[in-house]
C-alpha cells in the first residue's frame, strides 16, 4: 500500500490524497491484499538502521567500536561482552537470531525478545 499526502507534510486539507494497494497477500488459500494487510519487510530496515546509527555516530552518541554491553548491559551476558556495535550492525556479531523456541505472540513482545537475545550465548 502506498499512501501519499501533500508535499512532505500532513494530509492535504486534512484528507488523504492517494491510497493504493493491490495484489495477492496469500496464494493458498488465495487472499487479496487489502488496505490493512500486514507485511513482513525482513531486510527492509537495514538502510534505516544504518542511517540512524551513522547519525548517532556523527553526533557523538554512538561508538561503533564500543561493546554493545556499554549501551545495553544485559547484552554482555553469556560471553557476549566483547561483541561491538559495529559487529552487530555489519552482521558479524555471531547472533543470527534468537535461539529459544518462539511462539507467534513472542514476536509482538519486544521486551521478551530483548531478554532472550540478551541472555543467550
Amino acid at each position: 500500500m502506498v499512501t501519499v499526502h501533500g508535499s512532505g507534510g500532513p494530509p492535504l486539507d486534512g484528507a488523504e490524497v492517494v491510497s493504493v494497494w493491490g495484489g495477492v497477500a496469500a496464494r493458498e488459500p488465495e487472499r487479496p491484499w487489502t488496505h490493512d494487510t500486514l507485511a513482513v519487510i525482513f531486510s527492509g530496515t537495514k538502510g534505516l538502521v544504518a542511517a540512524c546509527a551513522l547519525i548517532l555516530v556523527d553526533r557523538g552518541h554512538l561508538d561503533l567500536d564500543a561493546p554493545v554491553a556499554h549501551y545495553w548491559p544485559e547484552f554482555g551476558a553469556a560471553g557476549k561482552s566483547h561483541v561491538t556495535v559495529g559487529e552487530i550492525l555489519s552482521h558479524q556479531g555471531r547472533l543470527p537470531g534468537v535461539r529459544a523456541p518462539l511462539q507467534v505472540m513472542d514476536l509482538h513482545d519486544p521486551t521478551r525478545l530483548e531478554n532472550l537475545l540478551g541472555a543467550q550465548p
